[in-house]
């Protein structure tokens, strides 16, 4: 199998966990490669894509080339601040029900600037980009169709998991799926959010969709998609480091993690009284 055959069989494989292969307009050979022998190894792939969706580079990436510069997420920045800081001192039930909201508060945001949008509107400014993208680059882009198959993946799995995580309460259980990702449930009758495990697997899709939200709102405008991705130069960029370094620093700071863990432990799960004092 050639590169982009081996991503149809991983993609066709992560959906079945309501996943796609993070940043797929950037994937290289060594990734794919990668993930093509867990697969073949009959490993979870999983474990492959929050390596990348929930590490202090992505959410940096994240953060300084596409939010800061896109008028839907700019009323939600603060927001975002807090959610991405929840999640590397290891608060993830925080971070899951406050990305929520701001998904669906984007997605509104969105909708009123451009209410006639639809993932077919989406679809058919691919080809402009791709010639734009031709010209900034002197002609010199060979694999068109292939940059093209990039962000129809992401316009896929959007449609797909925006309509799963819509649906409502009964049309969604029978499907009998073994996670509870949609945000009927979630919100209005919290379920899914006692097993951290499955926090931590909705975390993460909702970190993947509202990238590749953010990647297809800069799509339909290629002027800022150039502008603030193309571009990007985050080894010579001191607002990405210094903001790389703080995620980081928050992340291997072990006693931030542990004052939530030690109340998980003692007041949340069952632990006896007797055990808090001898402790």
């Amino acid at each position: 199998m050639n590169l982009w055959e081996k991503i149809d069989v991983i993609n066709d494989k992560l959906k079945e966990n309501f996943l796609i292969i993070p940043f797929c307009y950037n994937v290289n050979g060594k990734y794919v490669e990668e993930l093509m022998d867990a697969y073949n190894a009959n490993e979870k792939l999983e474990k492959y894509v929050f390596d990348i969706v929930t590490s202090p580079y992505a959410r940096t990436y994240q953060m300084e080339y596409r939010y800061k510069h896109i008028d839907v997420f700019k009323p939600f920045l603060k927001l975002i601040e807090c959610v991405n800081y929840d999640l590397f001192s290891g608060n993830i039930t925080c971070a899951y029900l406050s990305l929520i909201p701001i998904v669906e508060a984007v997605l509104i945001k969105w909708k009123k600037k451009i209410p006639t949008i639809t993932t077919n509107k989406i679809r058919a400014s691919i080809p402009g980009f791709i010639e734009q993208w031709k010209n900034e680059n002197n002609e010199k882009i060979y694999n068109n169709e292939k940059l093209k198959k990039c962000f129809e993946y992401e316009i896929d799995y959007m449609e797909y998991t925006l309509n799963l995580f819509y649906q409502d309460f009964d049309s969604y259980k029978d499907n009998n799926f073994s996670d509870t990702f949609n945000r009927n449930l979630s919100l209005h009758k919290l379920e899914g959010i006692s097993n951290d495990e499955e926090i931590y697997r909705n975390l993460n899709r909702l970190f993947l969709l509202i990238d590749v939200i953010a990647d297809l709102y800069t799509l339909i405008d290629n002027e800022r998609y150039f502008k603030i991705s193309f571009y990007a130069d985050p080894q010579n960029d001191k607002d990405f480091q210094m903001r790389w370094s703080y995620y980081n620093s928050i992340k291997t700071n072990k006693i931030i993690s542990n004052y939530i863990n030690i109340l998980k432990y003692n007041y949340i799960n069952k632990h006896n009284e007797k055990n808090r004092k001898e402790e």
